[in-house]
């Protein structure tokens, strides 16, 4: 242990370090959805290494935390769920000698993007680079649909395309001060916070503690499939507490660097308000006794998350978020370019996460004061009512 250091600076400095050097390997990972397999593989062995139980379900989600489903859950379980996939495309056929013809998935920039540079990639790890030589858009015009791609290099004409996907080709990570620059934070970050929240509460208990599930999910950039799957196939205790764990569109109206979002809903539903509640007074007390940590309250409904998919289906859901600069790839010209967070953002929503899981006996504690609260002062002002 350094000296002269206090021990909560070390820990951050630490998580900072950890955020770093884990995040690097991460969000170089292909990724886009249906081909998730990086993501999974890499999740699965992270996990495995730091003796953190998973399992993955019939539909390709990991969940963290447990080596069964948990669908017989006993006690109230808070639930942190991330997504594996990011905009990108799947390879359909070969138009002729050199060009590509690749199906889009997902949202992602639909003006500028001509001779744009983009990356692809196969189960086996081999890769490709080409360029964007025409494209289509669906028929709102809101959403890139086909494209054709032409490769680099000669020395790729013979390959077969059957399996190949793609995305934007920018880097997995770069670290620019407080920035950090990816093909994907979206929502390669919330996998990072996921996992790194995990390996804190193992390294805290022989085992992970007790209210801590993590869920990552598949496809949810072409509607919540994986999260979905989960909602259809397995009866959930009522008692699962959901939290969606994102990156989201700063231009929604959060600021970038002034500390994780507590969502109080998104473009297609209003949060659970009970657990709400319980967020908001557990960031209070980590501000109150931790100055340097910052958190936002917003709406968010730039965006849907896959809060929305529990909530619809009866299950307890809300959401945190880091910040996001140029969401799905899109610059403010509308140009492609690298997706960008704050790793201040990012570590203050895993220590919040952490308060989150620690404190959770006192998830109804704080409900039923506030109610006391509000109980007393009808009691001690209704004859005034009367008058």
């Amino acid at each position: 242990m350094t000296k002269h250091v206090p021990l909560i600076i070390q820990q951050v400095m630490s998580l900072k370090r950890t955020i770093e050097e884990v995040g690097t390997k991460l969000f170089s990972c292909p990724t886009a959805p249906y081909k998730e397999f990086f993501v999974q593989e890499f999740a699965e062995t992270f996990c495995n290494q730091h003796n953190i139980p998973n399992v993955r379900d019939q539909w390709g989600n990991i969940w963290v935390g447990t080596d069964s489903m948990p669908t017989k859950a006993k006690n109230s379980k808070l639930v942190f769920v991330a997504h594996m996939d990011h905009p990108g495309f799947h390879i359909r056929r070969i138009i002729k000698s050199g060009l590509w013809e690749a199906q889009w998935f997902g949202g992602g920039p639909t003006k500028k993007i001509k001779n744009a540079k983009v990356m692809m990639c196969e189960p086996t790890g081999s890769k490709i680079s080409a360029k964007i030589k025409s494209f289509t858009l669906n028929a709102t015009k809101t959403r890139v649909e086909k494209l054709v791609v032409q490769l680099d290099s000669k020395d790729n004409l013979s390959v077969t395309p059957t399996n190949f996907f793609g995305y934007y080709d920018f880097p997995g990570f770069i670290r620019r001060k407080t920035k950090i620059y990816t093909k994907a934070a979206d929502d390669i970050g919330g996998v990072l916070m996921v996992l790194l929240l995990a390996q804190r509460l193992k390294s805290k208990s022989k085992k992970i503690r007790e209210p801590f599930l993590g869920l990552l999910t598949r496809a949810e950039e072409v509607g919540f499939q994986g999260a979905l799957g989960s909602v259809f196939s397995y009866r959930f205790p009522k008692h699962l507490n959901f939290i969606s764990v994102e990156t989201s569109n700063y231009r929604a109206g959060a600021h970038m660097g002034a500390g994780p979002i507590i969502r109080l809903g998104d473009r297609m539903t209003s949060f659970d308000p009970g657990l709400l509640f319980y967020m908001r007074k557990v960031a209070l007390w980590h501000s109150k006794n931790y100055p340097k940590f910052k958190y936002q309250t917003k709406l968010m409904d730039g965006g849907t998350c896959e809060a929305s998919a529990f909530n619809l289906f009866n299950l307890k859901a809300a959401g945190l978020a880091v910040p996001l600069g140029n969401y799905h790839n899109e610059k403010d010209n509308g140009a492609p370019g690298p997706e960008f967070i704050d790793i201040n953002d990012v570590e203050n929503l895993i220590l919040l996460c952490e308060t989150l899981v620690l404190k959770f006996d006192k998830k109804d504690f704080y409900w039923d004061a506030a109610k006391k609260i509000l109980k007393k002062s009808f009691i001690e002002n209704k004859a005034r009512l009367k008058e």
